[in-house]
């Protein structure tokens, strides 16, 4: 997050290998029955290596919990920007985790977060009803393989949106 507050978007690799490895963590977590709940670039640390980027590290695990398959929360958590639409209606499942990590490889690769306001009620109705759109200047330059799998990863129907062990075959990181 700080990265690209100070650089801007990530480039297409290392977006990709930032996206890789956040998913694997993902995978990890939903395999193991954890949600996590709170994907955000701020959680996501980034270890410096060769080339672009070494390793990243999923943490803050504060507002994480048990999936539950029917069960309603009653507590909206998480951050406003990284919600899924179902979430909205206290609907957790690991495809909301999925979701928020296609908004981090989108703000990655562009900058900015798909879905904006100016107050958490303008940023929910934008979730549920704005179109995805790769419309901005920054994405001019990236690959139609980048662009495919975070549309998938931001199905506003989680029943379509691709999982994440799904997410890690996708051809976008053997292209990069």
């Amino acid at each position: 997050f700080d990265y690209m507050r100070t650089n801007g978007p990530l480039t297409e690799r290392a977006a990709a290998s930032v996206c890789f490895q956040l998913l694997s963590a993902l995978d990890h977590c939903h395999e193991c029955g954890v949600l996590h709940r709170d994907v955000k670039p701020e959680n996501v640390l980034l270890a410096r290596g060769e080339g672009d980027f070494g390793s990243i590290k999923l943490i803050d695990f504060g507002i994480a919990s048990e999936h539950q398959p029917g069960v309603r929360s009653s507590t909206l958590c998480g951050t406003p920007l990284y919600l899924a639409p179902e979430t909205l209606d206290g609907v957790w499942s690991p495809q909301a985790d999925v979701w928020a990590a296609g908004v981090v490889s989108y703000a990655a690769l562009c900058g900015v977060p798909p879905f904006w306001a100016e107050t958490n009620e303008g940023i929910f109705r934008a979730i549920r009803s704005e179109p995805l759109r790769f419309a901005s200047a920054a994405w001019l330059g990236v690959s139609e393989a980048a662009k495919d799998l975070v549309r998938s990863m931001l199905d506003k129907n989680p029943h379509r949106r691709i999982t994440a062990l799904q997410a890690l075959g996708h051809r976008w990181f053997q292209e990069v």
